[in-house]
This record gives structure tokens, C-alpha cells and sequence, in this order.
């Protein structure tokens, strides 16, 4: 009864998306994202599983040995692995020309062969080159134990999510020390902007009327 419930209501709420424009379109990106992410993470624990059990030699690399135990990083890795926030998010959007240079290479498959729908992995700049090469490699190797991938995955540097940043609740070693660093440059700013508002407040006698001028440009 409960399950039954649940599908009239997920079907009540696919009715009313339909009845507002591009809410349906937006619905159904946003389930792609979620579905191919679940894939992701499932490949991926497989993946850290096997490097663990072997003792891949990336993972001697990569551990920050000055700062954790051995086994705080591996419980740190595993951790990782399942942290959605964590993971680049595979997004379809249309690129003729890529598009293309799949077909050219027998790479496209043959339900989607006449369309230009690709899919892009958007990088999150705030991730440390440890934890990308960790999260890889176990990509890597889930791919190649399990079925494989239907689709080919596309990188760029111009592929940048710039909405993402890291929590406080995250290890330290899976951020970069240049987001580290452009984020306390940028409270350095915000602190200096201030002094320098407040000064132009004690001259304008302070006039409260002045708008606020919030700088919320992603890094």
C-alpha cells in the first residue's frame, strides 16, 4: 500500500512539472545527474575495495603520511567515496561538434546516434590532486571489473562547477592548498573592503543609504 501511495504521488508531481515550462526538461536533468552519480559511487567503491585489498601503490602516494595514520586515510578514502559533494557531476547538454567526433570514431551508440547529446564531467576546482587521483583510479578500476560504460565521458578545463565548495566538516588533505589559499586571500579582501566602507561611512557623516555591494564571484 505504502509503495503504491508513493508512485501516485511521484506521478502527481511529474504531472504538475508538465504544467509549467521547462519544469519537466529541468526534473529530468536533475534525475539523469542523480542516477549517473549513484553509478559513479557504486564503481567507485568497488574500485577503492580492490585498491585497499591489494595495496595499490597510489594509495601509498597519495597518503598525507606528516598529518593521518594509515588508518585514518584509508577511513578518509572510504569516506570519500561516499560523499556525493565529493564527485564531479556527469551532465548531458548538445555539442555538435563532439557529438560528431564520436560517430567519426564508432564511439556513439546507436539509440542516440542521430542526436548531439554528450555528456560532460564538470571538474571541482576545489579538490586536491590526492583525492581527484584517488577517486580515478578507483573509477578506473570499477570500470574495468564491472560492465563498462555505455557512454563516453568527456573532460575539459573549461568543464568547471562553480557552484561547488568544500564544508567544514571535510579532511583537510582532499582540499587544494591554492583553494585554501584564494579563499584567505578573499577574506582578506572581504576584512579590507570593509575597513575601507566603513572609513567612506565616517566621511559621508554616516550615511546609511549606501547599497551593499556583495561580491559573490566563484572562484
Amino acid at each position: 500500500m505504502k509503495v503504491i501511495k508513493q508512485l501516485h504521488k511521484s506521478r502527481r508531481e511529474i504531472w504538475r512539472l508538465r504544467q509549467e515550462d521547462g519544469r519537466i526538461e529541468q526534473h529530468n536533468r536533475k534525475q539523469h545527474i542523480a542516477s549517473r552519480r549513484d553509478q559513479k559511487l557504486g564503481r567507485r567503491r568497488k574500485g577503492l575495495l580492490h585498491m585497499v585489498s591489494t595495496k595499490d601503490k597510489l594509495l601509498t602516494d597519495c597518503h598525507p603520511s606528516g598529518d593521518i595514520s594509515w588508518n585514518e586515510f584509508i577511513r578518509d578514502c572510504e569516506t570519500a567515496i561516499n560523499t556525493p559533494e565529493l564527485h564531479s557531476d556527469e551532465c548531458s547538454s548538445n555539442d555538435e561538434d563532439i557529438a560528431q567526433e564520436e560517430r567519426d570514431h564508432r564511439l556513439r551508440p546507436e539509440n542516440i546516434l542521430s542526436t548531439n547529446s554528450v555528456i560532460k564531467i564538470y571538474n571541482k576546482k576545489w579538490r586536491s590532486t590526492r583525492i581527484k587521483e584517488i577517486l580515478y583510479r578507483a573509477d578506473e578500476i570499477g570500470i574495468s571489473t564491472g560492465t563498462g560504460l555505455t557512454r563516453i565521458r568527456h573532460r575539459s578545463d573549461a568543464y568547471i562547477d562553480n557552484k561547488s565548495k568544500p564544508n567544514d566538516k571535510m579532511p583537510r588533505w582532499w582540499i587544494s592548498s591554492a583553494w585554501v589559499l584564494s579563499s584567505e586571500s578573499d577574506d582578506d579582501d572581504d576584512v579590507n573592503n570593509d575597513i575601507i566602507n566603513d572609513e567612506h561611512n565616517r566621511d559621508d557623516d554616516y550615511n546609511s543609504d549606501d547599497d551593499d555591494d556583495n561580491n559573490n564571484a566563484a572562484v
